[in-house]
């Protein structure tokens, strides 16, 4: 994974920008950074036909507004050593304007705090996106510490997930990159389900299960080194991890020793084709880490080129 342009999209809260911190702590002093502010206000909108020149005025004070915000913060990234820009947009809704922007600018890497969420929730916007975003998305947690010590990439070597089988390479040549430029400790996990498990409640007295739970977790223990040393990575990096992946994962991360998981996903209705499938919105959900989420090669965004029509919010008065 190369990065020579960052897209980041600053927090909602002046007081703190852990996006920056990620941002300063990822790029090289050769990165171009760009910090993209898009506003929208519906309410504008309902006045647009009564006062358009009076709405245009107001909608242009706004966007400079949060074009002085943005050029403040690409400042302090400048003062860090970054090249970087600020700008601003009136687009609409934030995830497709964002999306917008990346196609506009083709940068490598979006770094993004939950764009609306609450209490560390996360809200529609952000799951939208999750889903279309086509480049990586850094999705910062402000539980997460500024730099990573450890960082976890979830990968599955077989494909039992229905994901591409070089969306793999790709999670490791982002979590490649990141180990890279924090010196963080990286750890490739693939998890799978034992068949103690799948076959649990039937007779296993006259089955071999356990010589056959060794050999396949042999198996696949040969094939995540394989995979993880074609990638560049050393074997003892590989980690096999037996139990529902969702679970595994949940439980690995929630503990708290790692400041950034590296996962894959395809876009299909909301998020359900994640690596790690339907569930997966759970670890991203309730994660204290932050989440790089890797698309595979080839990935496509339906988002439009243009802000369609905004809404309208103003009420229809009917005379009877």
């Amino acid at each position: 994974m190369k990065v020579e342009k960052i897209l980041l999209i600053p927090g909602r809260s002046s007081a703190e920008q852990h996006g920056m911190d990620r941002v300063l702590a990822l790029a090289s002093p050769k990165t171009e950074v760009e910090v993209f502010d898009p506003v929208f206000d519906s309410s504008l909108e309902s006045l647009s036909l009564e006062n358009s020149d009076e709405v245009a005025r107001l909608r242009e004070g706004l966007v400079a507004q949060h074009r002085q915000r943005s050029g403040e913060l690409a400042g302090e990234l400048s003062a860090g050593g970054l090249r970087a820009s600020g700008m601003a947009a009136w687009d609409y809704p934030m995830s497709d304007a964002i999306v917008r922007r990346v196609l506009e600018t083709g940068p490598d890497l979006v770094v993004t705090e939950p764009l609306a969420g609450r209490a560390g929730a996360l809200s529609q916007a952000d799951w939208r996106l999750i889903s279309k975003c086509p480049v990586p998305l850094l999705l910062v947690r402000s539980e997460a510490a500024p730099r990573y010590d450890r960082i976890l990439a979830a990968v599955d070597p077989f494909h039992e997930h229905g994901k591409p089988p070089d969306l793999d390479e790709a999670i490791l040549e982002a979590a490649k990159f990141v180990r890279d430029a924090t010196n963080a400790a990286l750890e490739v996990i693939h998890c799978f389900v034992p068949l103690s498990s799948i076959a649990q409640g039937a007779d296993l007295a006259h089955l071999p299960i356990d010589d056959a739970e060794e050999s396949l977790e042999a198996y696949r223990h040969d094939a995540l080194v394989e995979l993880v040393e074609n990638a560049g990575i050393a074997a003892d990096a590989a980690r096999i991890e037996k139990g529902y992946p969702a679970r595994v994962l949940h439980s690995l991360v929630g503990q708290g020793d790692f400041g950034l998981v590296v996962m894959g996903g395809v876009s299909r209705g909301r998020i359900r084709d994640f690596l790690l499938g339907s569930t997966a919105e759970r670890l991203i959900h309730d994660s204290p880490a932050d989440i790089l989420i890797i698309k595979p090669p080839g990935f496509t965004t339906r988002v439009a080129e243009h802000m369609a029509d905004p809404p309208i919010v103003a009420p229809i008065l009917y005379p009877f």
